[in-house]
Formats: C-alpha cells, sequence, structure tokens
C-alpha cells in the first residue's frame, strides 16, 4: 500500500525525465475509471472558451508563488478579476462574474475547502488532461442542484457532462485558482518526486495551461500573468540533484504528507 523512500532507487542525477513505473499514473490519481490510461494525446484537447470572462480579468499570478500556508511553489495560478479592486463593503451580486468549463468534459468531483465561499471542482477532459478549480466562491449552473448536499457531505463524486461555456461556478470574492494537469507530461525537476505520495501527488504531472487555449484566449491570458520571461507560466520544479537547492522534507517523515515513517 505504501512506497517507503528505502523501496525506490536513487534519483537520476538528471532527475526522472518520465515517470517512473513506482508512481501512480494521473489516472489513477484522480479517479479515471479503472485507471484506465486513455489512448488519445491531450494535445487534441482545445480549449475553446475561457474560464473567466475576458472582459474581466486582471492581473493573474503565475505558478510558483511561496507564501501563507503553501511549503512548496505552488502548482496553481490565480486568475484575477476586476471586482478585487472594489472593497468588501462596494461588493454586490452583480459583480459576480460567470466560471466556465474551457473544453468538453466530466465534472469529477465537487469539494468544500472548510468555508462557505471556497470550493474545489475538478473535469477531466478526456485524453489524460485535467482542469482544477479551487477557492471557487459559489457552485452554479450545472452544478446548481448539488449546493445543498455538498453543504451536507462537503465532497461529492459526479459525472456530469459540460460542454465548452457551460458555467459551474461564480466568482467574486478572491482570485481563482486554476491549474491543468497533463498525464503524459513529467516535471524532471524534482530531486525527491517520491515523497509526493503522501500529499500532492499530482504535482509531477502539472502543464502549462497557454497551449491549451485557442487564438485570442491564450494571447489574453498570456498577457495577463505577472511574469514576463520565459517561462511566462513559471516554474515549481526547481530542485537540482545532490545540492542544497530546492524542496526538503523533515527526516524521519514520509515526504510531503508529513507522517512519521513509523507509522507506515
Amino acid at each position: 500500500s505504501y512506497v517507503l523512500a528505502a523501496d525506490v532507487p536513487k534519483t537520476p542525477t538528471n532527475g526522472y525525465v518520465s515517470r517512473p513505473d513506482w508512481y501512480p499514473t494521473l489516472a489513477q490519481i484522480l479517479g479515471s475509471p479503472n485507471g484506465a490510461e486513455p489512448t488519445c494525446s491531450p494535445s487534441s484537447v482545445k480549449f475553446t472558451s475561457p474560464v473567466l470572462p475576458l472582459d474581466q480579468l486582471a492581473p493573474a499570478i503565475p505558478y510558483g508563488l511561496m507564501v501563507g500556508g503553501h511549503v512548496t511553489p505552488i502548482d496553481h495560478a490565480y486568475l484575477g478579476i476586476k471586482s478585487l479592486s472594489k472593497s468588501p463593503s462596494q461588493l454586490s451580486t452583480s459583480d459576480y462574474v460567470a466560471v466556465t468549463a474551457p473544453a468538453d468534459g466530466l465534472i469529477t468531483e465537487v469539494s468544500n475547502l472548510g468555508s462557505p465561499n471556497s470550493h474545489r471542482v475538478v473535469i477531466n477532459h478526456g485524453c489524460n488532461l485535467y482542469s482544477v478549480y479551487m477557492v471557487l466562491n459559489k457552485p452554479s449552473g450545472v452544478l446548481a442542484n448539488y449546493v445543498s448536499e455538498l453543504a451536507s457531505k462537503g465532497s461529492v463524486s459526479l459525472s456530469i457532462k459540460v460542454k465548452a461555456g457551460d458555467e459551474f461556478g461564480r466568482q467574486r470574492d478572491n482570485m481563482l485558482d486554476f491549474n491543468v494537469f497533463d498525464g503524459t507530461q513529467w516535471l524532471s525537476g524534482f530531486a525527491n518526486p517520491h515523497a509526493y505520495l503522501t500529499g500532492d501527488t499530482y504535482k509531477p504531472y502539472t502543464a502549462d495551461y497557454l497551449p491549451f487555449f485557442t487564438g485570442e484566449i491564450r494571447t489574453v491570458l498570456e498577457n495577463s500573468l505577472q511574469r514576463t520571461s520565459a517561462p511566462r507560466i513559471g516554474k515549481i520544479d526547481q530542485d537540482i540533484v545532490g545540492s542544497a537547492s530546492g524542496n526538503w522534507f523533515l527526516a524521519g517523515t514520509n515526504g510531503y504528507g508529513g507522517g512519521l515513517l513509523s507509522s507506515y
């Protein structure tokens, strides 16, 4: 049930350039039926609809921020919206903007992140590609009928078909966390990928979302990012094998989850 540090080989000098066989696939992590690997390519999926209205976007924070309770470079971007220029006392219901599916897919999960205006939604777009939304203020649209169930259970597993442009949420009070996971990609800059088996297991599959968006949408999203050098989306895997550079984990624990080795 558990792969311990002693069970895996030493990380190669240049890191793992592809998923090691002891690490779960993205389909297994995010719950695709039977964990089956799709045969189509993620690059065949095109995001033809913006996540937020383009005319309501404000500057966005790329991947890699280090702040607050995050103890490693953050694996999602923060999409800004114009309502955030107002003070909370100035906000009204008319300031909410729609959060929409960028492409066809299945909503597989909606969960509460601990407060009434903070939710997580996962969309499986097929072809080993997922988009994830966090700190979503209000489930709406295709998720409107699940608000009461979510309030009582905290998390609901779903299989709701969505089309590009379908509304599933509303945002007003904070930036929207957004990222994409690609099961065919692997970030080689983690010196100790074993550490993520107990928390944020999907992290090595974090992908740049810009190439999936078409035309004007990509241009607007790229121009909104608060980073002008490449890669515009940022970088989260900063480890250098054999050096002090990168993410560190407490000795005697099984990595990111923090559990003592003695408890496994």
